[in-house]
C-alpha cells in the first residue's frame, strides 16, 4: 500500500504521524540497505560480506564492494494476509542515502490520547481491515474485527485512532 492510498482514510482515521531522521546511515529499507548502495563508492574489507551482493568480488583475502553513493528509496506499507486478516510488517518510508549519511522519513501511528507511545501494528491493521476486509464501512469493520484480549476476551479495536466525526462537525459549525 502506497502512502497516497492512505488518502482513502481521510475523515475516518486520524492521519499517521511523520517521523524524521538525518544522520549517519542507521535505518534500512525496511530491514537492509538498498541494493547497490555503498556510501564511499568503493570499500575494501577483509571480512566476508554479510549478504551475497551482486556488486562485490574477492581479490585474494580481501572483498571489494562498489556501488552508488546516492540512492533514493520509497518503501510501501508492508503487510500480508494471514488467516484471512491483515498482518502489519513495516510502515511506509522514504529514504535518501548519500555518502554515508541518510535522510529518512516514515509514517507511524498517532499516539492515543494520554499515551506517549504508538502501536503501529494495531493502527495499520485496523486501516487494512477497514479498506480490504469490510468494504470501507467503518461500522462493519468494527463489528467484524476478530482480535480480542487474551484474558478479558474484549475486542482490541481502538477507537482512539478514529476521528470523532460528531466533534469535527461541531468544530466546523462553531467556526462558522
Amino acid at each position: 500500500m502506497k502512502i497516497k492510498e492512505l488518502e482513502e482514510i481521510k475523515g475516518i482515521f486520524k492521519p499517521p504521524k511523520k517521523e524524521y531522521y538525518f544522520g549517519k546511515v542507521r535505518h534500512g529499507t525496511p530491514y537492509m540497505y538498498p541494493r547497490n548502495y555503498c556510501g564511499s563508492i568503493i570499500k575494501i574489507r577483509k571480512e566476508k560480506p554479510i549478504f551475497n551482493r551482486l556488486n562485490n568480488f574477492k581479490l585474494g583475502k580481501y572483498f571489494i564492494f562498489y556501488g552508488y553513493p546516492i540512492i533514493i528509496s520509497k518503501v510501501q506499507l508492508g503487510w500480508k494476509d494471514k488467516f484471512n486478516s491483515p498482518r502489519y510488517e513495516w510502515s511506509p518510508q522514504f529514504h535518501i542515502f548519500m555518502f554515508g549519511l541518510q535522510f529518512a522519513m516514515w509514517w507511524n501511528a498517532p499516539s492515543p490520547a494520554g499515551h506517549s507511545d504508538y502501536n503501529n501494528d494495531r493502527y495499520y491493521e485496523m486501516i487494512l481491515h477497514y479498506l480490504y476486509y469490510s468494504d470501507k464501512d467503518i461500522k462493519k469493520a468494527k463489528d467484524t474485527w476478530g482480535w480480542v484480549e487474551f484474558d478479558s476476551k474484549q475486542s482490541t479495536w481502538n477507537k482512539d485512532y478514529l476521528i470523532n466525526l460528531r466533534l469535527e462537525k461541531l468544530k466546523k459549525i462553531m467556526k462558522i
